[in-house]
């Protein structure tokens, strides 16, 4: 007999396992002062908030016709504390 698993609606292992890591992204030394505020732990936590306003933020940025979209929105994310890599992705 077989026995399915039930659907995950948000499949929060398989995002977890795509996103970079924390810990990996601050060895970059080019980030500078930037990098502490970037690598604060509930920035890169995954919960409804924080990737619904981060899903926000990346598709408002992403509308504006300007250059540098990414940073804009990486900056964005650093002021109302949502998930970095969902913003910039």
């Amino acid at each position: 007999m077989l026995v399915r698993e039930p659907l995950d609606l948000m499949p929060k292992k398989t995002v977890a396992r795509i996103m970079p890591h924390p810990d990996k992204m601050a060895q970059f030394r080019r980030l500078g002062w930037f990098g502490r505020k970037l690598f604060a732990s509930d920035l890169w936590h995954l919960n409804r908030r924080t990737v619904a306003l981060a899903f926000l933020n990346g598709i408002f940025w992403a509308c504006m016709p300007i250059p540098m979209q990414m940073l804009a929105a990486a900056l964005t994310a650093l002021v109302i504390r949502c998930n970095v890599p969902i913003s910039v992705g």
